[in-house]
């Protein structure tokens, strides 16, 4: 029976076992290294094997210089002259070189070409790449300009309102046109036109002026790009769409922010109201002139039609706080219209149109009631609300 080992010996008999477990994984180590050393130096062999032939042209001039050497045999005696096989073996072996250095060489151009082509592919991998990246970021970058266009235009006083609109004047007038139709949409209206209240009231007013801010840069784009220049028939389509859903949620828009004025409210607030009157009426003389250029005030007047019908039920005049700047738009409204500028001229000098304002404003009536109809509605009420003081 074996003794009990001591604690040393125990501790001597561990520390074995270690280093045994540590010289067997380094054998590992080792042996790993010594394959992977093997397997680069066969792949360098194979690499020599594959370029060096093919860059080889010391074979063609040795088999070259061989077949000289035994044709030169026959400058001798005829006893010493080559024999047949050997012409022929170096002869075959000439050839076979000249012809393997041709398709090694074209082996090779055809490899570099086609690294050579790996290039410009890659770079227009790249390229594109680079292209979707510019273009995300560009998507990102006008959700962001969205975003602060639609704060300053909803969330900021009426002066940051007043910058953002010029700026989106000189924008795409594509672009323009499709705010204008979003806000606009009388699905969009008919969420935010509820039963009067105070709160509501505010909610109107504060809807009223931003609107105001975008109807002002939509019918200042209209007429700076007509005095650019352009394509009045090209600009036509593009901004009736937005006119006429200017004019269609001004129908139900303007009479009621017309009968709010009938109460005291906050000045702020009034003057919100205010600058969408006045806005309303600056887009219709633009809207207006842009017609008549392009032979199209039919579709103006069936456009503000309705507006006209609804303003006339209203019978606001007496008692609404804004039917002073209403009156200021309607009556630069008429007369532009009975002066009948070009599109793209200043606005109108009563000094010298040789008319006076009530005779101005007598004939935009007279040219309004002609467009419309004499029976579409009652124009002396209508002339009322316009000429009353």
């Amino acid at each position: 029976m074996s003794s009990p080992q001591s604690p040393l010996e125990q501790q001597v008999h561990s520390l074995k076992e270690e280093n045994r477990a540590l010289r067997d994984e380094l054998a590992r180590y080792h042996k790993r290294d010594e394959l992977a050393g093997q397997g680069r130096a066969q792949v360098v062999r194979i690499g020599w094997r594959v370029l060096i032939p093919i860059l080889d042209r010391q074979k063609v001039v040795r088999s070259f210089a061989r077949l000289t050497n035994t044709l030169s045999g026959f400058s001798g005696p005829s006893s010493q002259w080559p024999e047949r096989e050997d012409i022929l073996k170096d002869a075959r072996t000439f050839m076979e070189a000249c012809v393997r250095y041709a398709v090694r060489r074209r082996l090779i151009l055809v490899i570099f070409s086609l690294v050579a082509a790996t290039i410009p592919a890659f770079q227009l991998m790249l390229f594109i790449q680079q292209n979707t990246f510019i273009e995300q970021q560009n998507e990102f970058f006008k959700i962001e300009v969205y975003d602060i266009l639609a704060r300053s235009m909803t969330e900021t006083e009426s002066n940051t309102r007043e910058v953002s609109g010029a700026l989106l004047a000189n924008a795409k007038l594509e672009f323009v046109q499709g705010v204008v139709e979003e806000v606009f949409d009388p699905e969009n209206a008919s969420i935010v036109l509820r039963q009067e209240g105070v709160k509501q009231a505010e909610r109107h007013f504060r809807d009223a002026g931003f609107r105001g801010s975008l109807i002002r840069a939509a019918a200042r784009g209209v007429r700076q790009r007509g005095r650019r220049g352009m394509d009045k028939d090209e600009l036509y389509a593009v901004a009736r769409p937005m006119f006429s859903a200017v004019v269609g949620d001004a129908v139900v828009r303007m009479p009621q922010i017309l009968r709010l004025g009938r109460q005291e409210h906050d000045e702020e607030e009034e003057g919100e109201a205010d600058y969408y009157l006045y806005q309303m009426g600056y887009m219709l003389r633009i809207y207006a002139r842009l017609s008549r250029a392009v032979d199209a005030e039919k579709q103006f007047f069936a456009d503000v039609k309705p507006l006209l019908q609804e303003l006339v039920r209203s019978r606001f005049t007496a008692q609404s706080r804004f039917a002073s700047v209403y009156r200021a738009a309607m009556e630069e409204f008429l007369i532009d219209l009975a002066l009948a500028p070009e599109f793209g001229a200043p606005p109108v000098n009563l000094d010298t149109s040789g008319k006076t304002p009530e005779q101005a404003l007598r004939a935009g009536l007279d040219r309004l009631r002609a467009g419309v109809g004499k029976n579409a509605l009652d124009w002396k009420q209508l002339a009322k609300q316009v000429e009353e003081k």
